[in-house]
């Protein structure tokens, strides 16, 4: 008897913990500055922790379970400007934050394209146009 009541105790302990947990939530939809278009595919990091999610089709995110208090989010997606926010998470609410990043430049290194299809041009026509070659009959 003792040892059903000790299992249904710790039992009874987990269950209520999980209920009374007070955690709250983010979710936001991550666009595109100059057009408005969504991202998809978009990364959304908490700092400090191994938290985040990825943006649907439509660009939305959605991140639950998040212990109350202030935290840094980092909004990632290829070909923009990464951008922070500090947000406060409150117990028992859904935080909305929607994101437009900025477009970045991607400068590369400079490339030379050199051809030298004039000297390959002569070369044949010298080739075709000698009287030292000889075509073979059969």
């Amino acid at each position: 008897f003792y040892r059903f009541l000790s299992l249904f105790s710790l039992v009874l302990f987990f269950f209520a913990k999980s209920i009374f947990a007070q955690t709250g939530s983010i979710k936001g939809v991550v666009t595109d500055s100059t057009d408005n278009s969504n991202l998809w595919g978009a990364n959304i990091l908490i700092l400090g922790t191994t938290r985040g999610a990825t943006t649907n089709s439509q660009g939305v995110y959605r991140i639950d379970q998040l212990s109350p208090g202030e935290i840094n989010i980092v909004y990632r997606y290829l070909g923009y400007q990464a951008d922070t926010a500090e947000v406060k998470i409150i117990a028992n609410r859904v935080l909305e934050l929607n994101i437009a990043l900025k477009p970045a430049v991607i400068q590369g290194d400079e490339v030379v394209i050199t051809s030298q299809l004039q000297g390959q041009a002569a070369a044949i026509n010298q080739q075709v146009n000698s009287n030292t070659i000889v075509k073979e009959q059969r």
